[in-house]
């Protein structure tokens, strides 16, 4: 079984062409960069996940309450697949194809060669599995590999899984943009993180190490979901 291999996506149709379009497969996952062919069951999916079992947009931007035509049509489209330097993922488990959360590179710099990894989520039934984590790490090797020196990860004051996230993966916290933005009604206050490529010899230490005790990934009943 494979930790880490990249598979080229020559169909890939999204505005993004500032880093090559694949596939990335980890031990457990299947990340998939997604454009305008995401089908209505594949989008569909992502809202009932992402906006109606649970909102796992509170602390982002987009607000789940618009509905699911604005999250398709505005959301995963107009700002994501239709932006030239950022590149969603959806993750999914390898072994039976069902979704199981988004990554995404946001943020890409060629010319200073630095890239963010975020917009996050974890679909309910399979938190708690270290989806993120992995997601992550396969993001943080392909950046790497492609020779960019620096990863960075902004997160809310309240998101601790993000936080907690950030830490097991090896990046290193850098300081508080103090009331950095206004969102939802709350001022904002941004914990910065980031790995630079000095420092990644013993990242992928981490990574490696991370990996080898990852178990396959279970469907687990989330209390009050859709569905469960």
């Amino acid at each position: 079984m494979p930790d880490y291999c990249v598979h080229p996506c020559p169909s890939f149709s999204g505005a993004c062409k500032a880093i090559p379009a694949v596939a990335i497969e980890g031990p457990r996952l299947l990340l998939t960069p997604f454009d305008e062919s995401i089908t209505e069951e594949e989008s569909r999916t992502l809202y009932q996940y992402s906006c109606v079992d649970q909102d796992l947009y509170r602390w982002m931007r987009f607000d789940p309450r618009s509905g699911y035509d604005v999250y398709r049509n505005q959301h995963l489209i107009g700002r994501w697949t239709r932006s030239a330097d950022r590149l969603p993922f959806i993750a999914r488990d390898k072994h039976t194809n069902e979704i199981v959360g988004i990554n995404s590179f946001m943020s890409i710099n060629g010319n200073d060669k630095t890239i963010e990894i975020g917009h996050i989520w974890t679909a309910g039934p399979f938190q708690g599995q270290k989806v993120a984590l992995e997601s992550t790490q396969l993001l943080m090797r392909y950046a790497m590999d492609l020779g960019f020196v620096r990863i960075e990860w902004r997160t809310h004051h309240k998101n601790v899984p993000s936080q907690r996230t950030a830490a097991a993966a090896g990046f290193t916290f850098e300081g508080i943009l103090r009331k950095q933005r206004f969102l939802k009604g709350e001022t904002q206050n941004t914990f910065s993180y980031s790995v630079i490529d000095d420092e990644f010899d013993a990242v992928r230490k981490t990574i490696d190490a991370v990996f080898v005790t990852l178990r396959p990934i279970e469907r687990r009943p989330v209390p009050g979901l859709t569905g469960e």
